[in-house]
């Protein structure tokens, strides 16, 4: 038998466990390594990421306002998450208000494109959760860009993409020095993906380039590919943008700067 043949028998077979993480209340799917090795090689010997050329501008939009939907951690999709992943995985639907709060104090936008955080150190397990509305923002197939510089070194930076709500997304994340991509499905995490060591400096601009092109998501850092993955499930095909920060202690503020923003569409 082929190595291909046998990875695809790994994957065709393969299974996966359910953990849910007292310690930490996280629900998440954690798919074997080994196994998820041998797709990464079929995809990679089997398939190939589209070539694509540039399309329109998909934001910002000319002549209008950020129209990003603001949350922090009183949101209740935050205060009950541990429940409501519960109760997604046992097949109940759940009703929450997505009604936008007012984090005018924490979040200042000069333009569309640019926008500075700055939420202080007066309690532990503080959020800014900042997204486009997917209804509104459908995207397939596009480049997402922009400068960034961490300010403070709170705990977690992440960019979710193909955004179709807080318990469904890809993510690419930075924490505890590391860039690494997940996926977010129905409130399970899904990890053991691409992680890659990358430390970024206090103070320091860093260009990212964050691109969905079919199932293949590629994060590039300052001209560098970090991260090149395919997703083999296939989940949102299509979806917004969405900026997240976050730290559990209550001694780091959560500080950041971005800027140059910009999403265009890719056509294969």
């Amino acid at each position: 038998m082929s190595k291909i043949s046998k990875a695809y028998k790994i994957w065709k077979e393969g299974d996966s466990g359910e953990l849910i993480d007292r310690t930490w209340h996280q629900v998440s799917k954690d798919v074997l390594p080994p196994v998820h090795s041998a797709k990464r090689r079929v995809y990679q010997r089997i398939r190939s990421k589209p070539s694509t050329s540039k399309g329109k501008t998909l934001y910002p939009i000319e002549d209008s306002e950020p129209n990003w939907i603001s949350h922090d951690e009183n949101w209740k999709k935050v205060v009950h998450r541990f429940k409501h992943r519960e109760a997604l995985q046992k097949g109940r639907s759940i009703s929450v208000s997505d009604e936008p709060q007012d984090l005018s104090g924490q979040v200042s936008w000069e333009s569309q494109d640019s926008l500075s955080v700055n939420v202080p150190a007066t309690k532990s397990d503080r959020w800014v959760w900042l997204s486009l509305n997917p209804d509104e923002h459908l995207w397939q197939n596009f480049r997402w860009e922009f400068d960034i510089a961490r300010e403070s070194a709170f705990r977690e930076l992440q960019f979710g993409f193909r955004y179709n709500g807080f318990y469904n997304r890809h993510r690419f994340q930075h924490e505890y020095g590391k860039l690494r991509y997940e996926k977010v499905k129905n409130g399970v995490f899904y990890k053991h993906f691409q992680t890659e060591p990358f430390e970024m400096e206090i103070g320091k601009k860093y260009h990212f380039t964050i691109e969905a092109v079919g199932n293949w998501f590629t994060l590039n850092v300052d001209g560098e590919t970090i991260i090149e993955e395919f997703d083999f499930e296939g989940d949102f095909p299509y979806g917004s943008c969405a900026i997240i920060l976050w730290d559990k202690g209550d001694d780091t503020p959560i500080q950041a700067n971005i800027s140059n923003m910009e999403v265009t569409e890719l056509i294969i």
